[in-house]
Parts: structure tokens; sequence; C-alpha cells
């Protein structure tokens, strides 16, 4: 865990060619022998639970949650801090609106808002628009 190689950029990931890395397995990357001019997409059941369980992303998750808690105490200002650190952009009303829904839910389930935020942030880094384009 106190490792600083832990956070390295994949694009610096030692890989054998032999033993590749498992995560991008599960994300269907191509073989590294030859070059490839365009990668297929896919979605698969299999991807989604990796996104939602494997540990590295749930540390991206909560290290969102934290950025997003520094920037603002007041919900919807860390909604819309988080979508346009994510995407780039700010959300429209309806979004902001579903996001802030989902929040409010998830608080009332666990009562732990720390918790409830690291939910609307690991949703997202897991919207099409953020693993797709």
């Amino acid at each position: 865990p106190d490792n600083p190689e832990r956070y390295r950029r994949a694009l610096y990931t030692h890989i054998k060619r032999t033993i590749p890395y498992p995560i991008a397995s599960t994300f269907d990357a191509p073989s590294r022998e030859l070059c490839n001019q365009r990668r297929i997409l896919s979605n698969t059941p299999v991807q989604a639970l990796a996104l939602l369980n494997d540990t590295v992303f749930r540390e991206a998750a909560i290290a969102l949650a934290a950025r997003m808690d520094k920037i603002s105490a007041a919900p919807e200002e860390r909604i819309r801090s988080g979508y346009q650190l994510v995407l780039g952009r700010l959300p429209d009303k309806a979004t902001t609106a579903r996001l802030q829904k989902l929040f409010d839910q998830t608080q009332a389930t666990t009562q732990d808002a720390t918790a409830a935020w690291q939910n609307v942030a690991t949703v997202l880094l897991n919207l099409d628009e953020v693993l797709t384009k």
C-alpha cells in the first residue's frame, strides 16, 4: 500500500508478453506485439463489475469524492465541480438533480455522507461518455 509505484500511470506499467496486465485483459486491450490504429470497443458485464468493484476504480472514486469535498460544502456545487472535473463541462439541471437525488438516497440508506459522495463519484467515473468517448 505504501509503494509509490502503485500510482504510476498505466502507460508506464511493466508488461510481460506472456502475462498481460489483468485489468487490461478485462477491457480487451490489444496485443502489444503489433501496432493497432483502432481499438474495438466492447461493453461486457465483466467490465461493468470491474468498474464498480476493482480496487483501482474504487480508489479513483474515493479520490474524486475527496477532491469534490475540498471544492465546496454545498452539494449542488460539489456535483457541478465533480462533473466538470470528469467530463470537462458543466452538467445540465436535470443531471444535477438526478445526481443530487442519488446522493440523498444513498445518504438516507447508509447514514454516511462520505460514502454517499463516493457513490456519486463512482457514477460519474462510470458514465458512458467518460469510458468510451
